[in-house]
């Protein structure tokens, strides 16, 4: 993945100007000092570069810097690395930091990012690797797929997701939602918002009713079901819309 390697210069804590001088395969950001990122007081070794490598999509290099720069009055040699990596790592977007010594004045910062992979609850995010992250809600992307469940539940969720939306995929009940309460029972709802009741255990253990005798009998009225009550061992049950209201829907 190509990107940008960028020199800033005039740099302090407060501000800086900034030009892209090459591109190469990820990005990089390095920061000079005029006279050292942080001069340290008592003879402390300054910091004269801060490079920061990253994809540069959803952390700015402004964000990055802030972070790094709460730890230099400390200085060069007795700045805490570890510190550091902890709070670049509370950054909503940022999946994991590396920040590690380069003699004989510079600083290195790594960042890999989070990618969403669904919403979680109402304002949350869960990443690809189904850790659940609270970013600015400006920042949520568009189209994601609606997961919720208990705490410390969301791979089981994802996982169900997948399954599910994996087996639903080409049919006429494409899934747009999964949740997961805290009883264990769980409830999808298709793209076109009909409720799929699915009860207690393996939801994709519903997966053949679903696609075998409720399509068969359903497939004409589908845009007239509200929910379908799918906890029977051997069969389902149906509610159906208001009159009229799968008429309203198309219209709108």
């Amino acid at each position: 993945m190509s990107a940008n390697t960028m020199t800033f210069d005039r740099f302090s804590t407060a501000n800086f100007d900034f030009k892209p001088v090459l591109a190469g395969v990820s990005a990089l950001l390095l920061i000079l000092g005029g006279g050292g990122l942080y001069g340290a007081a008592r003879g402390n070794h300054v910091v004269e570069h801060l490079q920061i490598e990253g994809p540069f999509k959803r952390v700015s290099p402004e964000l990055v810097r802030i972070a790094v720069a709460n730890q230099l009055p400390e200085g060069f040699l007795t700045m805490d690395l570890e510190a550091a990596r902890a709070s670049l790592e509370r950054l909503p977007w940022v999946e994991h930091a590396r920040v590690e010594r380069v003699w004989p004045g510079d600083l290195r910062v790594r960042i890999w990012e989070r990618e969403a992979y669904s919403r979680w609850h109402a304002n949350e995010l869960l990443s690809t690797k189904a850790v659940s992250f609270l970013p600015d809600a400006k920042e949520i992307p568009e189209g994601l797929p609606k997961l919720s469940g208990p705490d410390g539940h969301e791979q089981e969720v994802m996982d169900a997701y997948k399954q599910l939306s994996q087996r639903l995929a080409e049919t006429p009940l494409p899934l747009a939602q999964l949740d997961m309460d805290v009883r264990g029972e769980w409830l999808a709802r298709t793209a076109s918002g009909i409720e799929l009741r699915l009860g207690q255990g393996a939801p994709d253990s519903k997966l053949d009713m679903i696609t075998g005798p409720m399509l068969r009998a359903l497939g004409p009225r589908l845009s007239e079901v509200n929910y379908v009550d799918l906890r029977y061992t051997n069969g389902f049950a149906v509610a159906w819309r208001a009159p009229g209201a799968a008429a309203e829907e198309k219209k709108q």
